[in-house]
């Protein structure tokens, strides 16, 4: 990879307010009220 090397990253999200996901990130992060899960459908590098 070079200087300025990035990523397109194409797909959905939704965010997680209970569940096994939301409690492990709340046991690390107090504070949270949610958890960002993300379904990656294509990524591309740039340049």
């Amino acid at each position: 990879m070079y200087k300025g090397t990035g990523f397109l990253i194409k797909g959905s999200a939704s965010f997680l307010k209970d569940g096994s996901e939301f409690e492990l990130m709340k046991a690390e992060f107090p504070w949270a009220r949610a958890a960002l899960a993300v379904t990656i459908e294509s990524v591309d590098q740039t340049l």
